[in-house]
Protein backbone atom coordinates (compact mmCIF):
# COMPACT_ATOMS: atom_id res chain seq x y z
CA UNK A 1 0.00 0.00 0.00
CA UNK A 2 1.48 3.36 -1.02
CA UNK A 3 0.69 6.59 0.82
CA UNK A 4 -0.24 9.67 -1.17
CA UNK A 5 2.02 12.68 -0.71
CA UNK A 6 5.69 13.51 -0.81
CA UNK A 7 8.58 11.08 -1.18
CA UNK A 8 11.47 10.61 1.24
CA UNK A 9 15.07 9.48 1.06
CA UNK A 10 15.52 9.42 4.86
CA UNK A 11 14.58 6.75 7.37
CA UNK A 12 10.89 6.56 8.20
CA UNK A 13 9.37 6.41 11.71
CA UNK A 14 6.18 4.67 12.82
CA UNK A 15 4.38 4.23 16.17
CA UNK A 16 1.08 2.72 17.33
CA UNK A 17 -1.14 3.21 20.37
CA UNK A 18 -4.74 2.43 21.37
CA UNK A 19 -6.09 5.24 19.18
CA UNK A 20 -4.28 4.40 15.96
CA UNK A 21 -0.90 4.95 14.42
CA UNK A 22 1.39 7.67 13.11
CA UNK A 23 3.97 7.49 10.32
CA UNK A 24 6.45 10.39 10.14
CA UNK A 25 8.91 11.24 7.39
CA UNK A 26 11.28 13.98 6.30
CA UNK A 27 10.30 14.98 2.79
CA UNK A 28 12.83 14.97 -0.06
CA UNK A 29 10.78 16.48 -2.90
CA UNK A 30 9.47 20.02 -3.43
CA UNK A 31 7.53 21.71 -1.94
CA UNK A 32 8.05 19.57 1.18
CA UNK A 33 11.79 19.00 0.84
CA UNK A 34 13.40 18.67 4.33
CA UNK A 35 10.02 19.25 6.00
CA UNK A 36 8.10 16.86 8.27
CA UNK A 37 5.06 15.05 6.89
CA UNK A 38 2.87 12.61 8.80
CA UNK A 39 0.19 10.05 8.07
CA UNK A 40 -2.39 8.41 10.36
CA UNK A 41 -3.21 4.70 10.52
CA UNK A 42 -6.86 3.84 11.09
CA UNK A 43 -7.60 0.48 12.73
CA UNK A 44 -11.16 0.32 11.35
CA UNK A 45 -10.38 0.93 7.69
CA UNK A 46 -6.88 -0.57 7.95
CA UNK A 47 -5.52 2.23 5.83
CA UNK A 48 -3.11 5.17 5.92
CA UNK A 49 -4.29 8.74 5.37
CA UNK A 50 -2.53 10.99 2.81
CA UNK A 51 0.61 12.69 4.10
CA UNK A 52 0.20 16.18 5.53
CA UNK A 53 2.13 18.74 7.57
CA UNK A 54 2.01 18.87 11.37
CA UNK A 55 0.02 22.08 11.36
CA UNK A 56 1.92 25.24 12.20
CA UNK A 57 5.30 23.47 12.27
CA UNK A 58 6.44 23.47 8.66
CA UNK A 59 10.15 23.99 9.32
CA UNK A 60 13.25 22.65 7.62
CA UNK A 61 14.74 19.66 9.45
CA UNK A 62 18.05 17.80 9.53
CA UNK A 63 18.21 13.98 9.48
CA UNK A 64 15.20 11.76 10.11
CA UNK A 65 12.58 12.15 12.87
CA UNK A 66 11.81 9.68 15.67
CA UNK A 67 8.57 8.47 17.28
CA UNK A 68 7.69 6.86 20.61
CA UNK A 69 4.34 5.92 22.11
CA UNK A 70 2.32 4.96 25.16
CA UNK A 71 -1.34 3.99 25.49
CA UNK A 72 -2.97 7.29 24.48
CA UNK A 73 -0.25 9.53 23.05
CA UNK A 74 2.59 9.46 20.52
CA UNK A 75 5.66 11.67 20.84
CA UNK A 76 7.88 12.92 18.04
CA UNK A 77 11.44 14.28 18.19
CA UNK A 78 13.25 16.02 15.37
CA UNK A 79 16.17 18.35 14.61
CA UNK A 80 15.26 21.77 13.20
CA UNK A 81 17.62 23.35 10.68
CA UNK A 82 17.88 26.95 11.88
CA UNK A 83 20.33 29.25 13.67
CA UNK A 84 20.91 27.77 16.12
CA UNK A 85 19.84 24.24 15.28
CA UNK A 86 17.50 22.79 17.87
CA UNK A 87 16.01 19.49 18.93
CA UNK A 88 12.22 19.80 19.17
CA UNK A 89 9.27 17.78 20.47
CA UNK A 90 5.69 17.29 19.32
CA UNK A 91 2.88 15.18 20.81
CA UNK A 92 -0.14 13.61 19.09
CA UNK A 93 -3.23 12.59 21.09
CA UNK A 94 -6.98 12.52 20.57
CA UNK A 95 -6.62 12.85 16.83
CA UNK A 96 -4.54 16.02 16.82
CA UNK A 97 -1.10 17.45 17.52
CA UNK A 98 -1.50 18.84 21.05
CA UNK A 99 2.11 20.01 21.33
CA UNK A 100 4.15 21.23 18.37
CA UNK A 101 7.68 22.54 18.09
CA UNK A 102 8.50 22.55 21.81
CA UNK A 103 12.18 23.25 22.43
CA UNK A 104 14.23 20.43 23.95
CA UNK A 105 17.65 22.02 23.51
CA UNK A 106 19.55 24.33 21.17
CA UNK A 107 22.73 22.82 19.73
CA UNK A 108 25.43 24.29 17.48
CA UNK A 109 26.16 22.54 15.21
CA UNK A 110 24.26 19.26 15.03
CA UNK A 111 23.62 16.63 12.35
CA UNK A 112 22.44 13.46 14.11
CA UNK A 113 18.81 12.34 14.35
CA UNK A 114 17.30 12.11 17.84
CA UNK A 115 15.77 9.12 19.58
CA UNK A 116 12.64 9.21 21.74
CA UNK A 117 10.93 6.96 24.29
CA UNK A 118 7.72 7.50 26.25
CA UNK A 119 7.81 6.38 29.89
CA UNK A 120 4.86 4.65 31.61
CA UNK A 121 4.19 8.00 33.33
CA UNK A 122 3.55 9.51 29.90
CA UNK A 123 6.74 11.59 30.11
CA UNK A 124 8.82 11.52 26.90
CA UNK A 125 12.61 11.21 27.03
CA UNK A 126 14.73 12.38 24.09
CA UNK A 127 18.28 11.20 23.35
CA UNK A 128 20.26 13.52 21.12
CA UNK A 129 23.74 14.60 20.09
CA UNK A 130 25.69 17.42 21.72
CA UNK A 131 28.64 18.64 19.61
CA UNK A 132 31.99 18.18 21.31
CA UNK A 133 35.27 18.73 19.46
CA UNK A 134 35.39 16.42 16.40
CA UNK A 135 32.67 14.04 17.64
CA UNK A 136 29.41 14.30 19.53
CA UNK A 137 28.30 13.32 23.01
CA UNK A 138 24.95 11.70 23.78
CA UNK A 139 22.56 13.56 26.05
CA UNK A 140 19.14 12.55 27.42
CA UNK A 141 16.42 14.90 28.68
CA UNK A 142 12.99 14.05 30.08
CA UNK A 143 9.85 16.18 29.81
CA UNK A 144 8.32 16.40 33.27
CA UNK A 145 5.48 18.90 33.37
CA UNK A 146 5.32 21.57 34.76
CA UNK A 147 9.12 21.81 34.47
CA UNK A 148 9.76 20.54 30.95
CA UNK A 149 12.98 18.89 29.85
CA UNK A 150 14.80 18.12 33.07
CA UNK A 151 16.93 15.24 34.41
CA UNK A 152 19.40 15.77 31.60
CA UNK A 153 22.54 13.66 31.58
CA UNK A 154 25.55 13.48 29.24
CA UNK A 155 26.14 9.76 28.71
CA UNK A 156 29.31 9.81 26.60
CA UNK A 157 31.42 12.70 27.90
CA UNK A 158 34.37 11.74 25.72
CA UNK A 159 32.51 12.90 22.64
CA UNK A 160 32.11 9.41 21.26
CA UNK A 161 28.88 9.34 19.29
CA UNK A 162 29.13 9.04 15.51
CA UNK A 163 25.63 7.73 14.65
CA UNK A 164 22.26 8.52 16.25
CA UNK A 165 21.59 7.02 19.68
CA UNK A 166 18.63 4.72 20.37
CA UNK A 167 16.48 4.90 23.53
CA UNK A 168 13.60 2.83 24.92
CA UNK A 169 11.54 2.74 28.10
CA UNK A 170 11.73 -0.58 29.92
CA UNK A 171 8.59 -2.74 30.18
CA UNK A 172 8.75 -3.69 33.87
CA UNK A 173 11.76 -5.33 35.48
CA UNK A 174 14.25 -4.36 38.14
CA UNK A 175 13.54 -0.65 38.55
CA UNK A 176 15.49 0.86 35.66
CA UNK A 177 13.28 2.96 33.39
CA UNK A 178 15.38 3.93 30.35
CA UNK A 179 17.92 2.09 28.19
CA UNK A 180 20.20 3.88 25.71
CA UNK A 181 22.47 2.31 23.09
CA UNK A 182 24.94 4.44 21.16
CA UNK A 183 27.92 3.94 18.84
CA UNK A 184 31.35 5.40 19.54
CA UNK A 185 33.96 6.71 17.12
CA UNK A 186 35.37 3.20 16.68
CA UNK A 187 31.98 1.76 15.74
CA UNK A 188 31.57 -0.08 19.04
CA UNK A 189 28.07 -0.34 20.51
CA UNK A 190 27.72 0.82 24.12
CA UNK A 191 24.76 0.71 26.48
CA UNK A 192 23.67 2.39 29.68
CA UNK A 193 20.46 2.30 31.74
CA UNK A 194 18.85 4.81 34.09
CA UNK A 195 17.99 3.65 37.61
CA UNK A 196 16.98 7.05 39.01
CA UNK A 197 16.20 10.58 37.76
CA UNK A 198 19.91 11.32 37.19
CA UNK A 199 21.53 7.91 37.90
CA UNK A 200 22.97 6.16 34.85
CA UNK A 201 25.18 3.08 34.72
CA UNK A 202 28.69 3.34 33.29
CA UNK A 203 28.50 2.71 29.51
CA UNK A 204 29.64 -0.80 28.55
CA UNK A 205 30.15 -2.52 25.23
CA UNK A 206 27.74 -4.94 23.53
CA UNK A 207 29.73 -7.81 22.02
CA UNK A 208 32.78 -7.16 19.87
CA UNK A 209 31.18 -6.28 16.53
CA UNK A 210 31.16 -2.78 15.11
CA UNK A 211 28.51 -0.91 13.14
CA UNK A 212 28.23 2.32 11.20
CA UNK A 213 24.41 2.47 11.34
CA UNK A 214 21.92 3.33 14.06
CA UNK A 215 21.19 0.31 16.25
CA UNK A 216 17.60 -0.94 16.38
CA UNK A 217 16.43 -1.30 19.99
CA UNK A 218 13.23 -2.65 21.54
CA UNK A 219 12.12 -3.21 25.13
CA UNK A 220 10.68 -6.61 26.03
CA UNK A 221 8.58 -7.74 28.98
CA UNK A 222 10.24 -8.14 32.37
CA UNK A 223 12.93 -5.51 31.88
CA UNK A 224 14.64 -7.30 29.01
CA UNK A 225 15.52 -5.77 25.64
CA UNK A 226 16.89 -6.67 22.23
CA UNK A 227 19.17 -4.95 19.72
CA UNK A 228 19.53 -5.62 16.00
CA UNK A 229 22.30 -4.14 13.90
CA UNK A 230 24.09 -4.22 10.57
CA UNK A 231 27.66 -5.34 11.22
CA UNK A 232 30.63 -3.44 9.80
CA UNK A 233 33.18 -5.97 11.13
CA UNK A 234 35.41 -7.78 8.63
CA UNK A 235 33.83 -10.75 6.88
CA UNK A 236 30.47 -10.17 8.60
CA UNK A 237 30.12 -6.62 7.23
CA UNK A 238 26.58 -5.94 6.06
CA UNK A 239 25.08 -8.92 7.88
CA UNK A 240 22.25 -8.82 10.40
CA UNK A 241 22.84 -9.67 14.07
CA UNK A 242 20.80 -9.56 17.28
CA UNK A 243 21.66 -9.61 20.98
CA UNK A 244 19.38 -9.83 24.05
CA UNK A 245 19.67 -7.88 27.30
CA UNK A 246 19.49 -9.63 30.68
CA UNK A 247 18.56 -7.06 33.38
CA UNK A 248 19.81 -9.17 36.31
CA UNK A 249 22.56 -7.68 38.46
CA UNK A 250 24.72 -5.22 36.57
CA UNK A 251 23.08 -6.23 33.28
CA UNK A 252 24.54 -8.24 30.41
CA UNK A 253 23.96 -9.05 26.74
CA UNK A 254 23.80 -12.43 25.01
CA UNK A 255 26.41 -13.38 22.44
CA UNK A 256 25.32 -11.72 19.18
CA UNK A 257 23.84 -14.15 16.67
CA UNK A 258 23.49 -13.82 12.91
CA UNK A 259 19.85 -13.92 11.94
CA UNK A 260 19.78 -14.87 8.26
CA UNK A 261 23.04 -16.60 7.38
CA UNK A 262 24.90 -14.95 4.54
CA UNK A 263 22.26 -12.29 3.86
CA UNK A 264 23.30 -8.65 3.77
CA UNK A 265 21.06 -5.74 4.55
CA UNK A 266 20.74 -2.03 3.77
CA UNK A 267 21.16 0.41 6.65
CA UNK A 268 19.48 -0.11 10.00
CA UNK A 269 17.00 -2.90 10.69
CA UNK A 270 13.81 -2.26 12.69
CA UNK A 271 12.56 -3.91 15.89
CA UNK A 272 9.50 -4.02 18.11
CA UNK A 273 8.24 -6.30 20.86
CA UNK A 274 6.30 -9.29 19.63
CA UNK A 275 2.63 -9.67 18.79
CA UNK A 276 0.63 -12.70 19.94
CA UNK A 277 2.86 -15.69 20.63
CA UNK A 278 5.97 -13.99 19.25
CA UNK A 279 8.50 -12.22 21.50
CA UNK A 280 10.16 -10.03 18.85
CA UNK A 281 9.29 -8.64 15.42
CA UNK A 282 12.26 -7.78 13.16
CA UNK A 283 12.21 -6.16 9.72
CA UNK A 284 15.09 -5.38 7.37
CA UNK A 285 15.91 -4.35 3.78
CA UNK A 286 17.92 -6.68 1.54
CA UNK A 287 20.91 -5.26 -0.29
CA UNK A 288 21.84 -5.85 -3.94
CA UNK A 289 23.99 -8.94 -3.19
CA UNK A 290 21.27 -10.90 -1.37
CA UNK A 291 18.21 -12.85 -2.39
CA UNK A 292 18.78 -13.20 -6.12
CA UNK A 293 17.88 -11.07 -9.12
CA UNK A 294 15.15 -8.51 -8.53
CA UNK A 295 15.24 -8.45 -4.74
CA UNK A 296 17.52 -5.47 -4.13
CA UNK A 297 15.74 -3.22 -1.65
CA UNK A 298 13.06 -5.80 -0.81
CA UNK A 299 11.70 -5.85 2.76
CA UNK A 300 11.76 -9.01 4.86
CA UNK A 301 10.23 -9.83 8.27
CA UNK A 302 11.15 -12.47 10.86
CA UNK A 303 9.79 -13.23 14.35
CA UNK A 304 11.24 -14.71 17.50
CA UNK A 305 8.84 -17.55 18.29
CA UNK A 306 10.57 -19.03 21.36
CA UNK A 307 12.83 -17.74 24.14
CA UNK A 308 15.27 -19.74 26.26
CA UNK A 309 17.79 -18.52 28.85
CA UNK A 310 17.01 -14.89 28.09
CA UNK A 311 17.61 -15.06 24.34
CA UNK A 312 15.65 -16.13 21.27
CA UNK A 313 15.91 -19.86 20.56
CA UNK A 314 13.72 -20.00 17.44
CA UNK A 315 13.26 -17.55 14.57
CA UNK A 316 10.71 -17.81 11.80
CA UNK A 317 11.64 -18.14 8.13
CA UNK A 318 12.01 -14.71 6.47
CA UNK A 319 8.74 -13.54 4.93
CA UNK A 320 8.37 -10.98 2.14
CA UNK A 321 6.60 -7.73 3.07
CA UNK A 322 4.76 -6.85 -0.11
CA UNK A 323 6.28 -7.24 -3.55
CA UNK A 324 8.10 -3.92 -3.91
CA UNK A 325 11.86 -3.42 -4.22
CA UNK A 326 14.20 -0.44 -4.13
CA UNK A 327 13.45 0.48 -0.52
CA UNK A 328 16.21 2.08 1.56
CA UNK A 329 14.74 1.95 5.06
CA UNK A 330 12.09 0.17 7.10
CA UNK A 331 10.13 0.83 10.31
CA UNK A 332 8.00 -1.51 12.40
CA UNK A 333 5.71 -0.99 15.39
CA UNK A 334 3.39 -2.88 17.73
CA UNK A 335 1.01 -1.72 20.46
CA UNK A 336 2.70 -0.27 23.59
Amino acid sequence: MSIEGTRTESRVAVALNLEGGIGLIRGSSDPSSNKLRYTRWDYTSESWAPLSDLGGVDVNTVAWPALGSEARSIGAAYLVDATPKSYRYAAFSGGTWITRGELVENVVPATLAPGIAVLPTGNPAVAFAVPEDSAQSVKVKERAVPSPWVNDAVLSPSGSSTVPASVVAFRGGSGADLLVVFVNASGQMLWTRRTGPTAWSTPRQIGTDTTSDQVALAALDGGSAVVAYRSSSGETAGRLFTSFFNPSGAGSWSTPGERVSGSRIVGSPALTHGVGAASVELAYVLDATTGGTGTSGAIRHIRCTAMASGACSAWSTPASVGTGTGFTSVAIASMP
